[in-house]
């Protein structure tokens, strides 16, 4: 039996008896010199049983690395990569292969142990926690794998957060976050205990679930380019810290030299692709970018979760501009290279309690027929609707009127949020 996974991560599957051979299955992956692979397998694989096209040598042909977390650990070094220089390849551990400079396209063919990897059974993979003299965000890092060869959904493995490569740049998400983890994948994760991580049978499958996608305060900050996007995310909890925290919080992995722009928030020198903290920490916190070459690029906010979330603002030392990411897309020209200076990010919560009306020209509301109804606002007047719970339903800026009006679809108490030339202005409907 022969699978093949070409270069974009799809996997496939053929029978062929002529290349079954004394149990063995054949598994090939398509390469190209100009990138790395990250692969893991759930048996034992001689390196005498790797080849390309049929022949090629370890070291000579293509390279094999293994992560060394406890290194990085010691050297606080996250790039810590040594060369792989023994006879067989541990089942479940995750290992770098690179083909040598000039080799082109080729595919490498790896002999499997056809009882072992055709077996379907819940698995758990050791992880170590590595210490040493470096901070939280360098300990208890590994690189281990995918053990099924059916697609597996990143909920099917049991840790939080899952750090990928796609041959380009990192990704840290959580694992409810990834759609699909293919078969014979590695990625790496952070432990604070040695321990195993589980893989479930329940996750082989190639749609996943939305429950529990999000935490209850969490948003993302894009940034966008013509190369691409990326994202980084914060998670507001009042029994976190704003220091590091495995579990909870997760370094961003820099890939400089990659052409997709990469965006971090940015903490005693550490980067995070995850920054849990208490939101009222969250004051001209620095945000961090990467940009290969350059040119217009844009900042947003997305897939928020923060009740009573008032204000996002972006603050720009080079331009000195203040921005609202609640209400709109902030453009702006990024030189290329690394910056860690130019921005950060303010957020502000909501009133608890409505205003009382300032005089007859203070904004009122009312609910007529499941409409909410605003009067008395200026003309530009930034409207923000939330429910009772504090999630914002509408950012927007009201027309040239008076007047505005919001179509209500459920029953409840709604609080509104009217911020025009005359201040803000805080109301609180109720919608039978």
């Amino acid at each position: 039996m022969i699978f093949r996974a070409n270069d974009t991560e799809s996997f496939s599957a053929q029978t062929n008896n002529q290349v079954t051979v004394n149990g063995v299955i054949l598994f090939e992956k398509a390469m190209s010199d100009s990138s790395m692979y990250f692969l893991s397998f759930p048996c034992n694989i001689s390196v005498s049983d790797i080849s390309i096209n049929g022949s090629g040598t370890v070291g000579d042909d293509f390279y094999i690395y293994s992560y060394d977390g406890a290194g990085r650990a010691i050297s606080g070094e996250a790039d810590s990569w040594i060369s792989f220089s023994s006879d067989s390849l541990r089942a479940n551990q995750g290992y770098a292969f690179r083909l040598k400079q000039g080799a082109g396209a080729q595919t490498m063919t790896f002999k499997l142990n056809n009882s072992v990897v055709q077996t379907a059974t819940e698995v758990s993979t050791p992880a170590s926690f590595y210490t040493g003299n470096s901070g939280d965000n360098h300990k208890g890092w590994n690189l281990i794998g995918q053990p099924y060869i059916a697609k597996l959904a990143g909920s099917g493995a049991g840790i939080h957060y899952i750090t990928t490569h796609d041959g380009n740049s990192y990704t840290g998400q959580t694992n409810t976050l990834i759609s699909t983890l293919n078969p014979f994948q590695a990625f790496f994760v952070q432990v604070d205990n040695s321990t195993s991580i589980p893989f479930y049978l329940t996750g082989l499958q190639t749609i996943r679930s939305l429950a529990n996608q999000y935490n209850s305060e969490t948003l993302r900050l894009n940034m966008t380019n013509a190369s691409g996007s990326y994202f980084s995310t914060l998670l507001f909890d009042n029994d976190r810290t704003s220091s590091y925290e495995i579990g909870q919080d997760l370094e961003k992995w820099l890939s400089t030299g990659t052409y997709k722009p990469q965006v971090y928030s940015r903490l005693d020198g550490i980067n995070y692709a995850y920054n849990a903290l208490p939101a009222s920490e969250v004051v001209n916190l620095p945000i961090g970018f990467y940009s290969k070459s350059g040119g217009a690029s844009t900042l947003s906010a997305s897939n928020i979760h923060v009740s009573g979330l008032s204000k996002l603002m972006l603050n720009d030392s080079q331009t000195s501009a203040s921005t609202d990411l609640l209400l709109e897309d902030y453009h702006f020209n990024a030189g290329a290279g690394t910056n860690n200076t130019r921005f950060s990010i303010t957020i502000q919560r909501m009133w608890t309690n409505a205003d009382a009306l300032n005089g007859d020209n203070a904004p009122f509301a009312y609910v007529q027929h499941s409409q909410l109804i605003i009067c008395n606002l200026t003309p530009g007047a930034n409207i923000r609707l939330y429910d009772a719970t504090g999630r914002i339903l509408l950012n927007k800026q009201a027309v040239e009127t008076s007047t505005y009006q919001i179509p209500l679809t459920q029953a409840g108490i709604y609080l509104i949020q009217a911020e025009t030339n005359t201040g803000t202005h805080n109301l609180k409907v109720l919608n039978r």
